[in-house]
């Protein structure tokens, strides 16, 4: 299901929800056996993080992967953000078109669907100066938390990029 188009710089921004079919993207950033979130009987992880894994399927030759982040990463902000950056670079460097961004194994992983939002619209747009050559970017999501997130960081980018208070820290 398509949502409503946003722009950053000369990017335009997509939503969508997964699965996605008859889709394809120059470029992609998926996860790669992210572990599923946190066990509610652990709820500070001492004991570790369940066996099984999950990885999403993707229409795409070029893939970066997410790291392997959970709601108890310190720095999982700092990690999205750097892995949006690198996949805008390496996306450019290819001379990309198109980036999926798929983002359901984040919502897996218990990571807070408003810090993963943030921080992919905080990339985009660092890089939307820099990267003119990039068209779109497609988020596939797998929720309506996630979707109300990106909703929300979209619709207020000035607030949600401003990093003058080192929230982000």
């Amino acid at each position: 299901m398509k949502m409503v188009e946003w722009k950053i710089g000369s990017i335009s921004i997509e939503i969508i929800t997964g699965p996605v079919k008859n889709r394809e993207f120059d470029f992609v950033v998926t996860s790669k056996g992210i572990k599923i979130g946190l066990d509610p009987t652990d709820p500070l992880g001492k004991r570790g993080g369940p066996a099984i894994t999950f990885m999403e399927k993707v229409p795409a030759q070029n893939v970066k992967y997410w790291p392997d982040i959970t709601m108890l990463s310190k720095n999982r902000r700092e990690q999205i953000f750097k892995t949006v950056t690198d996949a805008l670079d390496d996306a450019a460097q290819i001379d990309a078109k198109s980036i999926g961004l798929y983002i359901m194994s984040l919502e897996v992983a218990r990571v807070p669907s408003w810090e993963v939002a943030e921080e992919i619209v905080r990339a985009i747009r660092e890089k939307s100066v820099d990267d003119p050559a990039i068209e779109s970017v497609v988020i596939v999501t797998g929720s309506a938390m996630q979707i109300s997130s990106l909703q929300y960081a979209l619709e207020n980018q000035e607030i949600v990029t401003y990093r003058g208070d080192k929230m982000a820290e």
